[in-house]
């Protein structure tokens, strides 16, 4: 089915809650043969991955003493911090509607229209000179998809260098010195701002669907406020976003999907896996595999009895 209806939803809010909220909400409500673009922007945050384990990634007291807040994606990949200055894109579509290619290769020509040469490079990065200007991750729920990423407007390397505090050996692997290393910004490559960004992507938005009907949105004004505010609570909760804080009694590292990712096994036998891997339903199938003890021929089944095995032989040798 063709897309007959392109929605382009701005934000007017900084709370990364309500966005969060917003996006969902987008997501669960997208009406047959309609795609979305979402655009938002946050106050000062740092956002992880789904799998992610905060308390490694971020120095949370650090953050919101100086009223910084930490948020969880439902999406996998890995922490980043963005702020007022930064521009967030969100592609919604119906499943046979979607095109994760299309949207980046939309991202890449609305950089062009501010005079920035771009182009596509790993998993999910675009890139001019090699430096990366933003970021993708991907999630999907209920027969809709979505790719959100970060246009990096402003250049905040301190912010970034205080709050974020992965791993030496995370950045060994990277082939990076710091996190904050081989980043650029739209304002320092073009002296763009977020307002011309956002015209940009809506403009190259359109343009993916020609003959499609346009219909322009705010949130959360035109939103279903109820709804709204149930699901900002979910996003601001303390379990969803930092974990449970109960103790470990075993941490290893492995591959999972090919991977670099740790298994913690908790005091109370419950098992979480840490990891940035873009595939966030894959390692939520696999925890779930082994908290219920199942059985699965699948690549989750596969990895659950694979972590199962790790973790008996590391208990036996302890």
């Amino acid at each position: 089915m063709a897309v007959r209806l392109a929605m382009i939803v701005t934000s007017d809010t900084e709370d990364i809650f309500l966005n969060q909220a917003a996006e969902a909400q987008l997501a669960a409500k997208l009406p047959e043969g309609a795609a979305a673009l979402f655009l938002w922007s946050n106050a000062r945050t740092v956002v992880i991955g789904r799998n992610q384990d905060a308390r490694a990634e971020c120095d949370i007291a650090l953050l919101e003493s100086e009223g910084g807040r930490l948020a969880r994606r439902l999406s996998g990949g890995g922490a980043v911090y963005h702020d007022s200055c930064d521009l967030n894109f969100t592609f919604l579509a119906w499943e046979r509607d979607f095109d994760k290619d299309a949207n980046t290769r939309a991202v890449i020509r609305a950089l062009a229209r501010l005079g920035v040469e771009a182009e596509a490079t790993g998993r999910n990065d675009i890139t001019v000179r090699g430096a990366k200007i933003s970021g993708s991750a991907y999630h999907s729920a209920g027969g809709v998809k979505l790719h959100h990423g970060t246009l990096i407007i402003g250049s905040h390397p301190g912010a970034v260098a205080r709050y974020l505090t992965p791993s030496p050996r995370k950045l060994a692997e990277r082939g990076v010195a710091s996190v904050s290393a081989r980043v650029t910004s739209l304002g320092d490559l073009a002296g763009a701002d977020k307002r011309a960004a956002a015209d940009a992507l809506r403009a190259e938005f359109t343009a993916m669907y020609p003959e499609a009907r346009v219909a322009l949105k705010v949130f959360p004004r035109d939103a279903d406020a109820e709804d709204l505010r149930e699901r900002a609570k979910f996003f601001a909760g303390d379990e969803w976003r930092k974990g449970k804080s109960g103790g470990e009694r075993l941490r290893l590292s492995a591959e999972v999907f090919g991977r670099r990712a740790e298994i913690a096994v908790g005091e109370d036998g419950g098992i979480r896996i840490y990891s940035d891997g873009l595939d966030a339903g894959g390692i939520a199938e696999v925890e779930r595999l082994l908290a219920e003890g199942a059985e699965a021929t699948t690549d989750a089944g596969r990895e659950a009895r694979r972590i199962r095995e790790l973790i008996e032989k590391e208990s036996d040798e302890n």
